[in-house]
């Protein structure tokens, strides 16, 4: 006997609502006693029409099925068909009995069914239906077979399908065959087998929930993994010394002060700027300028072509050196320097000791006098030129100045040791700045002297008004942010000690040494700047982006950071904020009226728009804005003059500060908190390696750029912090119920490094939280023995293995709360509060 194939069964069923479903049991049901092989040979043939003379057992057949109830007749088509045949039953429908069925076991088909098939079960026909049709098969040896186990069975046993949609659809209809086919059914029963076990995986597989994957394969994790092996000492104990065990097992890192910004500005940025993205059919006419303007500076050629111009420009602006240095009688003072710094800085992109610049409010955007550290190229090349010993730095100089006058002026002796002992001075000064002393400060024009000292208030206006009142309305109540109080302050009071001539001396020497070579391959012979390519291309794009700001590489970064990987950045931000907010909050050394303030604060430097401007994402607007700049110039140094006469005239463009002369990065972090305006700005290099890989696992993630962002929020409740409310207003709101860790350290440096180690653990306890609420890998290819705390750990040292700060930080992981138990030290208590 057979079954219908289910190879046609629909998911849906039948439509016809009259159909009934297959017997329920799982277990083959006992048939009544067989017909003898005589009995079975009269039937013959089944035809259209009833067959005139009756057997006896046909006869009780069919009193059988005329007892039933609900009888159906089979269709003239089945009729018609021969007894090899297989027949259709598609629409051939089982009657259904009243009678209760007894009690019986359930079978693991009933048990393993899809939902609502009980209630389909509970329709179908009875055994006694079935038993009703005494409908048999024999082999030839006069055996009977429960064909559909395709295997013998003991007489009268029969099996009920077990396919899910066959139990709800397909009737029982079993035909009597004279000769059965054992290879035949055996394959039939096989493939129906193998259709349950699939039937039964695959409600398994929709059942169980699916698990993420863990472990990140990317480009970026790949060479992660291969940077952080290759440098790994695994002879070292990472409880005694965690950088020396993650930084100490190579040489990559044995580097000077230049290499680590030679290679972040000659390799990655200049991977940035050439994105595929930019090989498209239409590159923006900014983005043509800004790479027009980096190969003219890469292939400078000629030997003095455009040093004549250079030293034109030098002498327009007032500064002559080294003519200067030799006129003894020529007195300088105080205020003619600063005249010549502000016009370099304000009208000329130029920003030797600091930046005067116009910005606007991030608040409400009103104008705002803006004044910040040294330029990004000057503070390169100080940092080059400390590598010098006397006798290559008097050379330098020397040589500079024959090639300023054409070989008519020579310094002696005397004057370079002069020269270099007050350059030394300042230049310290501008190199030992400590991100700890990082505090900004707005003050109206009138209180500025305060700061400044060396120059009065009113001196400052005048200053202030010759350089741009042409363009804004300076008066007394303009609001003067200074970037970094300390620095200037010290800045200042420097450069009054050694007076205005030898402070214009040294000017002088550094604006030609910073500058120079812009006109002149003649001084392409930079030291410690490791290869051909990293040496030009370094200095060549600090130099373009002085007058492009941000512009050139928005291209490559819309490209890069679409909409849904700036959403992931923005989640970094949200669970370090959280972090934050729940660290104060759950705390019990402030006061609730505290909490409230911080959760303010928390709040609206979190929600603000830390991205560049709006016209950054837009080419078409960015083409405007840079129309007027030159496309195409005979020299490179003429391009330098154009394009910063034609920011010259925007500045006045409300995104002057933020977009057409923002900064790439900041010396001493990727990250700032503004404290006047409770704003956290983030430099585009802090979305980029080594702070944040784009395809990076999330413990990559959350150790480097979320660091960043925990180190900038702490300073929403540091000493400046809490005396300034959520929009920069001076209100001392922080209320101290007990004193922690921070509290009690004796020097700027202990804060510094407790406030370090509270970010840090802000960062872990957002990377915890983040892992648990997405689908972002955890672990690294290549890592996967080390567990998700150690990948975190390892990784954030590993991104301060070139810094020269880099021990301090690394050895702040050891005292974060889970670095005991993550690598298997010896757990040290806390007895106290460490922030708050």
């Amino acid at each position: 006997m057979r079954v219908a194939s289910d190879s046609s069964i629909s998911e849906e069923g039948p439509t016809d609502s009259t159909s009934a479903a297959t017997p329920a049991s799982g277990q083959c049901p006992r048939l009544p006693a067989p017909l003898d092989e005589e009995t079975a040979a009269s039937r013959g043939p089944r035809s259209s029409s009833p067959p005139t003379a009756v057997s006896p057992n046909r006869r009780r057949l069919l009193q059988a099925r005329i007892a039933m109830d609900d009888r159906q007749n089979l269709s003239p088509q089945e009729a018609d068909a021969s007894p090899d045949e297989e027949p259709r039953h598609s629409s051939i429908h089982l009657p259904s009995r009243h009678q209760r069925e007894p009690p019986r076991r359930r079978t693991f088909v009933e048990n393993v069914t899809f939902r609502g098939q009980e209630t389909l079960l509970s329709r179908n026909a009875s055994l006694e239906s079935v038993r009703g049709l005494a409908v048999l098969a024999t082999d030839k040896r006069g055996r009977f077979h429960d064909t559909r186990c395709s295997s013998p069975r003991a007489s009268g046993r029969i099996r009920a399908t077990s396919s899910p949609s066959m139990l709800s659809w397909m009737p029982a209809v079993i035909r009597v065959e004279k000769r059965a086919i054992p290879k035949l059914t055996l394959c039939s029963a096989v493939f129906l087998c193998v259709i349950v076990v699939a039937a039964f995986v695959l409600v398994l597989a929709r059942k169980m929930p699916s698990r993420r994957e863990h472990v990140c394969s990317t480009e970026h994790c790949l060479e992660h993994a291969r940077r952080l092996l290759s440098s790994l000492n695994a002879s070292v104990d990472p409880c005694h010394d965690f950088y020396a065990y993650v930084c100490g097992g190579g040489d990559d890192h044995a580097v000077g002060p230049n290499d680590v910004l030679d290679r972040f500005y000659g390799s990655e940025v200049l991977h940035v700027l050439l994105r595929p993205g930019l090989e498209g059919n239409y590159t923006p006419t900014t983005t043509l300028k800004a790479l027009t303007a980096l190969e003219k500076c890469a292939d400078r050629s000629g030997a003095n072509e455009a040093i004549g111009d250079f030293a034109q420009f030098m002498a327009d602006r007032g500064i002559s050196w080294p003519a200067q240095a030799l006129q003894e009688d020529r007195r300088v003072g105080l205020l003619e320097l600063l005249d010549v710094l502000f016009d370099l800085s304000i009208n000329w992109r130029v920003a030797l000791w600091f930046d005067v610049s116009a910005a606007y409010s991030d608040i409400d955007g009103s104008f705002v006098v803006s004044v910040s550290e040294v330029g990004a190229l000057t503070w390169h090349r100080m940092r080059q030129l400390s590598t010098l010993d006397d006798n290559a730095y008097a050379a330098l100089a020397r040589n500079m100045s024959s090639l300023l006058t054409n070989g008519s002026l020579s310094l002696g002796d005397d004057d370079l040791a002069e020269l270099r002992r007050d350059e030394t001075a300042i230049r310290s000064a501008i190199l030992s700045l400590d991100p700890a002393e990082q505090h900004d400060r707005l003050v109206p024009l009138h209180r500025v002297g305060d700061v400044t000292r060396v120059i009065s208030s009113a001196e400052w206006m005048a200053l202030l008004k010759k350089h741009l009142n042409a363009d804004f309305n300076v008066c007394s109540h303009t609001e003067v942010l200074l970037s970094n109080e300390l620095y200037l302050a010290r800045m200042f009071a420097l450069l009054g000690n050694l007076g205005g001539d030898r402070a214009l001396n040294v000017t002088g020497w550094t604006f030609a040494y910073v500058y120079a070579w812009t006109a002149t391959p003649a001084f392409d012979d930079f030291p410690s700047m490791g290869s051909e390519g990293m040496r030009m291309y370094s200095l060549c794009f600090l130099n373009v982006q002085e007058w492009f700001g941000l512009a050139h590489l928005a291209a490559s970064f819309s490209h890069e950071f679409t909409t849904h990987e700036r959403h992931e950045i923005t989640g970094i931000l949200n669970w370090t904020s959280f972090a934050l907010a729940d660290a104060i909050a759950n705390s019990r050394s402030v006061s609730n009226s505290t909490k409230s303030m911080a959760a303010a604060k928390i709040q609206t430097t979190a929600g603000r728009h830390f991205w560049p401007p709006e016209p950054f994402f837009h080419q078409d607007t960015l083409d405007i804005m840079y129309d007027s700049f030159p496309a195409q110039q005979s020299t490179f140094f003429a391009i330098w003059i154009k394009s910063r006469m034609a920011l010259r005239k925007s500045l006045t463009n409300r995104y002057y500060g933020s977009l057409m002369t923002a900064r790439y990065r900041w010396s001493l972090s990727d990250v700032l908190y503004v404290y006047s305006f409770n704003w956290m700005r983030i430099s585009l290099g802090a979305f980029y390696p080594p702070s944040y890989l784009k395809d990076g696992s999330s413990a990559m993630a959350y150790s480097g750029l979320g660091f960043q962002l925990a180190r900038a929020l702490v300073k929403i409740a540091d000493e400046h912090g809490r005396r300034l409310d959520y929009i920069g207003r001076e209100n001392d709101w922080w209320e101290m119920v007990q004193n922690c860790t921070w509290d009690l350290a004796q020097s700027e440096h202990e804060k510094r490094g407790v406030a370090d180690l509270f970010a840090l653990e802000l960062a872990l306890e957002a990377f915890k939280r983040s892992s648990r609420s997405n689908y972002q890998p955890v672990k690294i290819r290549g890592l996967e023995r080390l567990s998700e705390a150690q990948t975190f750990f390892m990784s954030y040292c590993s991104s301060f293995c070139d810094n020269p700060d880099g021990a301090r930080l690394c050895g702040l992981a050891a005292n974060v709360s889970d670095f005991a138990s993550a690598f298997s030290c010896q757990k040290q208590e806390r007895d106290t509060c460490l922030f708050v």
